[in-house]
């Protein structure tokens, strides 16, 4: 098993000016790139799951949810503009986003855009309790 707190750290002690501007440097990087494109469009994948779910809560036969056009014009009737496909996605990953269905599409979208931040801190979390790792002392 590696132990990880006998490692040599990636930065001395005296690098913690370098440290921090590289986390901030980074934070604002996944924000600009990121957040901010989350926050604001609906876009990626985020509408086949979203959409997908959405026909469940409304009880439609999904039977057709593997007909791109079908599928489209249904992800089109809620506001969203981009091309969807659900395929080659299993039916099962509908249920990922049925608690969001109550929500408008870009409420739910900034929804889980919070929700993957938390995540995200969660992980640097664990990494750090698991490694000995301080971000700066």
């Amino acid at each position: 098993m590696i132990n990880f707190k006998k490692m040599i750290p990636l930065f001395s002690a005296n690098d913690q000016k370098l440290q921090c501007f590289l986390l901030v440097l980074l934070s604002m990087f996944t924000i600009k790139i990121g957040v901010i494109p989350a926050w604001n469009s609906v876009n990626s994948d985020f509408p086949n799951y979203y959409i997908s779910a959405r026909l469940l809560t409304e009880g439609a036969d999904f039977k057709n949810v593997y007909d791109d056009d079908w599928f489209n014009a249904k992800i089109r009737e809620n506001g969203i503009e981009q091309q969807g496909k659900f395929s080659p996605f299993p039916p099962a990953t509908a249920f990922v986003m049925l608690p969001l269905t109550p929500f408008s599409t870009l409420t739910a979208k900034r929804i889980w855009t919070v929700v993957n931040i938390v995540l995200l801190g969660a992980n640097v979390w664990l990494l750090q309790k698991i490694t000995g790792w301080q971000l700066v002392a």
